[in-house]
């Protein structure tokens, strides 16, 4: 069994009283992060981790948070893992999330990769099941996100398609 988990919920699921998603749920866990620390578990749960953009708020795209709990603006980050899964699955997106084993966020930046011999691995609905670690992305902050092979390669936020102001507001007008 597979058990693919989108940014899976940080509040009330961590602590001396409760359980959460691991990589003992089932055969291969994949998991993707994109609001960590705030809707999202801060730590490794699963087999595979992702960490697209570091995996915290605010992800490319995404307009500053207006702190109006469970709002669109609020829960964008904590959504986007949901989208970067979809867009994996349609075939009308030919790039694919490609990301890369690393220890963190900081060595992804300075391309400090774990593996070199085939350290490009898929993120999302073509995910091999054959892995495991951290890997780590960057996306686009509109569709497409994915990057292709782009992704693993870390650019300056503002250089990434969809990550200015003006295109923020656009893309969360197109979702609500």
């Amino acid at each position: 069994m597979i058990i693919s988990a989108l940014d899976p919920a940080f509040p009330l699921f961590y602590g001396s009283f409760s359980s959460h998603l691991s990589k003992h749920d089932a055969d291969f866990v994949d998991v993707i992060h994109t609001d960590a620390w705030i809707y999202g578990a801060p730590v490794s749960t699963g087999t595979a981790d992702f960490w697209p953009n570091g995996g915290t708020t605010l992800q490319p795209g995404c307009p500053r948070r207006n702190y109006k709990a469970l709002t669109d603006i609020d829960l964008c980050s904590h959504r986007r893992s949901w989208w970067f899964w979809a867009e994996s699955v349609k075939k009308e997106f030919p790039e694919k999330f490609y990301a890369v084993k690393v220890k963190n966020w900081a060595d992804f930046k300075n391309g400090k990769f774990i593996d070199n011999e085939d350290y490009r691995v898929i993120m999302g609905h073509d995910c091999p099941t054959d892995i495991s670690g951290d890997y780590y992305l960057q996306t686009n902050g509109v569709p497409p996100y994915a990057r292709n092979l782009a992704g693993v390669s870390y650019v300056h936020p503002t250089k990434l398609k969809g990550n200015t102001p003006d295109e923020s507001k656009k893309v969360e007008s197109t979702k609500t």
